[in-house]
């Protein structure tokens, strides 16, 4: 079994107007409440958040985000390794929009379905220092590097990670980004996903699910990413629309789903019979090779005020069960054999990515709580960039450098290095020393 947290447009730094205060309490309850429901032996396997980490894309926000996401895994008994994240078009920077960026998007959103995968493959591919889609992006990857959710590659902005859900039965997670084209001018219909995420390999001894921050309905080559994500994976987990929402599907192909929002961790609209909420889910597969999901749908009451059940969209009880039919086989009494790459576009030539507990506390330390000067001295210390890497590198670079440490068995003194960085009370032990 799994247990999952979903959240979504948690948006720190939109605290305007003195609601400081009132949404900080919000995020306690959160907490508070969280704790109750896993009582004293429950643990979290997964925190899933689909989105809308900041409210403008600065990295004062997402330092916010840091310290609190370190709150919420000492409740859930987990540890950094448990989040995924996903970016919303709150995650874009848009004072790092040029001009030249605007007017790509515009020509994007103008164009058909069919030009854009051309187009956009040939915009994502650019050099750093003239591309016009990934600066936005820039201080959410930083983020997102530091929880293991960085881009497979530049013109693939999606990750792949598996869990296992029970012995013989893995979870493949897919985080798709849903605003490479994204701005002030966003509308529905006109947000574009492009194919090289859309299209993954299907893979019926798994069970898909698929996080993507923007419903549907929402991108100008809808119909084609619809047709691939419905039909490939069983749950969908979407946000931005504030609205909390769960529902069974099934498609004209028979194939069963599951379709759940998140509804908004943190929203300020005063009017709504409620402003907040999150979902704790759990996953398990039945020995019928059946997908059994259990939702505990959370919202805020305003009369209390404290979260509770949201019995609206339960039909009374504290939470729902439902099952999907994956057309799974049993399964078996053994462990599964280990994750592979998974990028059917480009088959070999996605970034080499490792899911090993160790190395992604290290990267969470290394983009969290470092400079990008003070990265730039470890790596060199470490003897994988040359001495006169002196300015701000890719971060693929970046990343790319500290895959060579790994490799050179040096992550025992880029450790030692990196905490030189960090503050006394997060310190932690080097888990690489033999």
């Amino acid at each position: 079994m799994l247990r999952i947290l979903q959240l979504s447009d948690i948006h720190f730094g939109q605290e305007k107007k003195g609601e400081a205060a009132h949404l900080d309490d919000v995020r306690g309850q959160l907490i508070s409440d969280l704790g109750m429901l896993l009582g004293a032996s429950k643990a979290l396997d997964l925190i899933l958040i689909t989105g809308d980490i900041a409210f403008s894309g600065k990295k004062e926000e997402y330092d916010r985000a840091v310290e609190w996401l370190g709150e919420l895994i000492a409740v859930g008994r987990c540890d950094e390794n448990a989040i995924l994240t996903i970016p919303g078009n709150h995650d874009v920077d848009v004072n790092l929009i040029s001009l030249s960026a605007k007017q790509v998007h515009a020509q994007l959103r103008n164009s058909s379905a069919e030009t854009v995968k051309h187009l956009l493959h040939d915009y994502t591919i650019e050099r750093d220092e003239v591309n016009s889609i990934f600066p936005k992006l820039s201080t959410y990857v930083d983020f997102a590097r530091g929880y293991n959710s960085e881009f497979e590659q530049s013109d693939v902005p999606r990750w792949v990670r598996y869990r296992d859900i029970r012995p013989g039965c893995r979870l493949r997670i897919v985080g798709m980004c849903s605003v490479q084209v994204c701005d002030l001018e966003d509308r529905q219909g006109t947000m574009i996903l492009g194919d090289k995420q859309y299209i993954f390999a299907e893979d019926r001894e798994v069970v898909t699910l698929v996080m993507v921050h923007h419903p549907m309905h929402w991108f100008l080559d809808r119909d084609d990413a619809k047709s691939h994500i419905t039909n490939r994976s069983r749950v969908l987990l979407t946000g931005h629309e504030h609205v909390p929402d769960l529902n069974k599907l099934t498609s004209l192909s028979g194939e069963e789903r599951l379709e759940i929002s998140a509804g908004a961790t943190t929203d300020t609209k005063p009017k709504a019979p409620y402003e907040f909420a999150y979902n704790l889910l759990e996953l398990d597969v039945l020995d019928s090779g059946v997908l059994s999901v259990t939702v505990w749908p959370r919202i805020w009451k305003i009369q209390k005020p404290s979260f509770g059940a949201d019995v609206v969209m339960t039909g009374g009880p504290d939470s729902k069960t439902i099952t999907i039919d994956c057309h799974l086989a049993a399964p078996p009494a053994v462990t599964a054999p280990p994750p592979r790459a998974d990028n059917v576009v480009s088959q070999g030539t996605a970034m080499q990515r490792d899911e090993t507990a160790d190395f992604g506390k290290l990267k969470h330390f290394f983009w969290h709580y470092l400079t990008w000067d003070q990265r730039i001295a470890v790596l060199v210390k470490a003897g994988v960039l040359p001495t006169s890497a002196e300015n701000r590198l890719p971060q693929t670079v970046e990343l790319s450098a500290l895959l060579q440490a790994k490799d050179a068995g040096k992550l025992e003194s880029v450790w030692d290095d990196i905490m030189s960085f960090v503050p006394k009370e997060k310190i932690k032990p080097n888990p690489f020393k033999t």
